[in-house]
């Protein structure tokens, strides 16, 4: 389903059915680690991004 919606999102005109709807997109990234690739959502690792922002700014979190 995120893949005919990241599609439609590049067309001019989306034509939908009656019973059709456009679904989340889940993109992913794939790491390198030492336990080989991981594939791990785009959102958790912005997440840690943030996360670690917020610890260097008062480490008592």
């Amino acid at each position: 389903m995120s893949a005919a919606t990241m599609l439609s999102c590049y067309s001019n005109r989306i034509v939908m059915g009656k019973h059709s709807f456009i679904g989340p997109i889940d993109p992913q990234i794939t790491l390198q680690t030492q336990l080989g690739p991981q594939i791990v959502p785009a959102q958790a690792i912005e997440d840690q991004f943030v996360r670690a922002k917020k610890e260097c700014e008062d480490p008592k979190i």
